[in-house]
């Protein structure tokens, strides 16, 4: 990325959380307007902490023991997602042309060009300057920085984790979707937690079931497996 321009400002409004911890494995949950958000270091050993969400504010430095996790929403007006797609990169503009619906492909460039203007913050350049390069299973990276950073979406809310000089995993959930607990849970959880899953009532099941879920993708996206591979 070539430093030179700081942006201090976002065309979409975003709300952010933050947690100082040394050893970055604790996990951060938050439940807001039917969403299960889950964010997670390369462990978790402790309880989960209820944090809250805050209006952004005008600089976001990056300290060494800090994890930052933002929010926006994905549903934005066309002037404000025209903004976000100046920021895309060739790459990106011609994969926005190769997905489906035009509500996939008007999320995609938001959340793209919002994880770019916030790039651009921590890392004092202009979005469209920030290169980014794409793993086998097509997750953005960073070339050559100690910043990583991870993106979840689920319908129209995004999340963006960031820290610096560690792994670092975040997804989102809506508690709305209809899933097969038992026969996922069967397939892809340790036989304990599915065991303890099946003892709860059904109206506990299905939100204990995401609550693992999002466990498990945060932690496994920071280690960049995936749920399938059998990691945990």
């Amino acid at each position: 990325c070539s430093r030179g321009t700081r942006i201090s400002t976002l065309p979409v409004p975003v709300r952010w959380i933050f947690q100082i911890n040394s050893h970055a494995n604790d996990c951060i949950r938050e439940k807001d307007d039917g969403i299960r958000h889950t964010v997670k270091g390369r462990a978790a050993a402790r309880s989960p902490v209820v944090m809250v969400w805050h209006a952004s504010p005008d600089g976001a430095g990056l300290a060494a023991a800090e994890v930052h996790v933002w929010r926006a929403d994905l549903d934005q007006p066309t002037d404000r997602m025209e903004q976000l797609r100046a920021t895309l990169s060739g790459e990106e503009g011609a994969r926005v042309t190769r997905l489906g619906g035009q509500a996939q492909c008007n999320r995609f460039v938001v959340a793209r060009g919002v994880l770019r203007v916030l790039l651009g913050r921590y890392l004092s350049c202009d979005p469209n300057r920030v290169h980014l390069g794409t793993d086998e299973g097509g997750k953005p990276y960073l070339e050559d920085d100690a910043l990583s950073f991870n993106l979840s979406h689920a319908g129209a809310l995004g999340l963006f984790a960031f820290t610096l000089d560690r792994r670092i995993g975040v997804d989102v959930e809506s508690v709305s979707r209809n899933v097969a607990v038992d026969r996922i849970a069967r397939r892809f959880f340790a036989t304990s937690e599915a065991s303890r899953l099946h003892s709860l009532q059904e109206g506990e099941r299905h939100r204990a079931f995401l609550r693992c879920w999002t466990h498990k993708e945060a932690y496994l996206k920071a280690t960049g497996e995936g749920i399938a591979s059998g990691a945990l």
